[in-house]
């Protein structure tokens, strides 16, 4: 794993109730794909769907201001981890829920913001990547799931479920069994709220301008 700055810690206290972002004030996503350990922190698309030119966009328009080396660094590991889409045995099944305010926000330029959705587009199409978009409307149908923020939840290597947090700069893992069994629930019911994988891939490509019939 690629760290990026922020320490991990053993928490026993639940996820906060504002949003979690990478900086940008816009709650990326929800999460859930098994792994041998905890990734680093969400962008406002997750890192493993994020292409090149946005996840530069993103990173260099972050503020403070960073220096361009340092920009150059983080978004090379940040693309490095699409590597998990093609791993061999074994296969990382990802799941991905997203705000519906993700794909719809421009970073650098629309072209980048429509390249980045053609992007995730091709990446829901792959057999074991799950792509959902959450409306923007959620909020004013009866509740929204995920308006405490976004986590992301990893089985590992021992077949053990952990939910990892992002506060800002800190990470915050979650193993205690009945905080971990909360935010499952909570991450079903979400997917529940969300538009089913067929309808997200058609509002993605819609947003792309590539609507198909």
């Amino acid at each position: 794993m690629v760290r990026t700055p922020g320490r991990h810690q053993e928490v026993h206290t639940p996820p906060p109730t504002r949003d979690l972002d990478d900086g940008t004030g816009v709650t990326p996503c929800h999460h859930r794909e098994p792994v041998g350990e905890p990734p680093p922190p969400l962008p406002v698309v997750h890192p493993h769907g994020v292409e090149l030119e946005y996840a530069r966009a993103l990173i260099g328009g972050g503020f403070p201001k960073l220096p361009e080396e340092k920009v150059e660094e983080l978004v090379e590991a940040r693309v490095a981890r699409r590597a998990l889409f093609d791993r061999g045995e074994p296969t990382a099944m990802i799941e991905l829920i997203l705000e519906e305010s993700a794909p719809r926000r421009p970073f650098g330029s629309w072209e980048v913001l429509r390249d980045q959705s053609r992007s995730l587009a091709a990446d829901a199409e792959r057999d074991n990547v799950s792509v959902q978009v959450l409306p923007l409307e959620r909020g004013v149908r009866g509740g929204h799931a995920g308006a405490a923020g976004s986590m992301v939840l990893v089985k590992t290597k021992e077949h053990h479920d952990v939910v990892y947090l992002e506060i800002e700069e800190e990470s915050l893992l979650v193993s205690e069994p009945a905080k971990v069994a909360r935010l499952t629930h909570r991450y079903a019911k979400i997917r529940t709220q969300a538009l089913s994988p067929d309808d997200s891939l058609s509002l993605i490509r819609e947003l792309a301008g590539e609507e198909r019939t």
